[in-house]
């Protein structure tokens, strides 16, 4: 069953005190317990065309299906005519942690979302002017936080994401449709989006994927992951990455791509395993930045139609170059100090790569260098046999 609240301008306020907790729990009446089984309906929370206020709130075991009876949702039928804060809840254990769609302002303060079998917070359906900070949100059964269908202003700051399946923030701004159609859907895609002062590790598919949103800002961030630690594809306008930390230890910490233009990276450390920094058909400047590549591989690739302007960056690492680009590539590289940067030729990169390739040239070496002795030795001996 679900508490389903449907008035236009009304109020709920849930609330109790910071040591007590107001606790609403799915029950399961014939187990006496929590209800984890969501194949047959679980109670759910939903304010609908209203505004929700919940503080010092704990939302147990709700939800099932869909986003509107995902455990607790805000949804609004007209963009604007339903809001809600949230501010120290805790969300644990439910199919989406918080469900916004078409909601203005919502807040999320020091919050907890835990265990969601979904998405911990899906802002969704042109929600926009979305604020969740000093929340932690892991185990997400999808992304920590996800942003979609021509959403935009979200803020996300002061935040630890971790161990989600698939990534810690993942936004897609693409328009929804590319030309006239009878929805009447916009061709624009997505504007705003600020993450900051956030921690970002151990999610599956990676720590942050932006895709198709103007005027986002990445800045003082923490993100270390086994795959990309920051993705940023196009098409997309005016983005800054500053003064952070982004890690892969097992790709590349930061990979722009996609007609992404007027991207600028600055202040920035930044290691990958086989490569530090990706760019393909986009237009960057990286500016004192510190850049690594704890494997072997490029500092700095640079592919397709790019423009990109590095200049007073200090690359570290061991590859064939510190800096690599394409022949479509139009690359400025002043400044940049590569003292700390080991030439190491592609052959000995694949053989490192490949420990069994060194054996097997050693093995190759004996013949290469035996064949031509035994031909020389062959020749002497004909021509002593001649002298008889």
């Amino acid at each position: 069953m679900g508490f389903d609240v449907d008035w236009v301008a009304g109020d709920v306020e849930p609330g109790w005190s910071d040591d007590r907790p107001l606790t609403l729990v799915g029950w399961d009446a014939e187990g006496a317990r929590p209800d984890t089984t969501t194949t047959d309906g679980r109670a759910y929370v939903r304010a609908r065309n209203g505004t929700i206020t919940a503080a010092n709130v704990a939302f147990d075991s709700l939800g099932f299906w869909s986003g509107r009876t995902g455990g607790v949702a805000v949804t609004a039928t007209d963009s604007g005519t339903a809001a809600g804060s949230f501010s120290h809840t805790i969300h644990f254990g439910l199919q989406t942690g918080l469900f916004l769609s078409g909601v203005t302002g919502v807040t999320v303060d020091g919050g907890e979302i835990i265990n969601a079998v979904e998405n911990g917070i899906a802002v969704t359906n042109g929600s926009s002017d979305t604020v969740i900070s000093n929340t932690t949100i892991t185990r997400s059964g999808a992304s920590a936080i996800s942003m979609d269908k021509r959403s935009r202003n979200l803020t996300v700051t002061g935040c630890m994401l971790a161990d989600s399946q698939r990534f810690g923030v993942e936004a897609d701004g693409s328009a929804l449709a590319d030309g006239p159609n009878p929805e009447g859907y916009g061709l624009d895609h997505a504007a705003g989006l600020t993450i900051t002062a956030t921690s970002v590790s151990g999610n599956a598919r990676g720590g942050i994927r932006a895709v198709a949103i103007d005027a986002a800002e990445y800045v003082e961030l923490s993100v270390e992951e086994h795959a990309t630690a920051l993705e940023l594809l196009g098409p997309a306008d005016d983005v800054r990455v500053a003064d952070g930390t982004l890690t892969s230890t097992g790709g590349v910490a930061l990979s722009i791509a996609d007609s992404v233009t007027d991207a600028v990276v600055t202040g920035m450390t930044l290691t990958g395993t086989d490569g530090a920094v990706s760019v393909a058909d986009a237009a960057v400047t990286l500016t004192d930045n510190t850049v690594q590549v704890s494997g072997s591989g490029h500092a700095l690739s640079i592919d397709g139609a790019s423009t990109v302007s590095a200049s007073r960056n200090a690359l570290a690492g061991v590859g064939a170059g510190a800096i690599a680009s394409g022949p479509r590539a139009d690359v400025s590289a002043e400044g940049n100090d590569e003292s700390a940067w080991t030439y190491e030729l592609e052959a000995v990169k694949w053989l490192n790569r490949h420990p069994m390739g060194w054996m097997w040239a050693l093995v190759l070496v004996i013949p290469a260098i035996g064949v031509p002795l035994i031909a020389r030795r062959n020749r002497k001996h004909r021509e002593l046999r001649a002298l008889f």
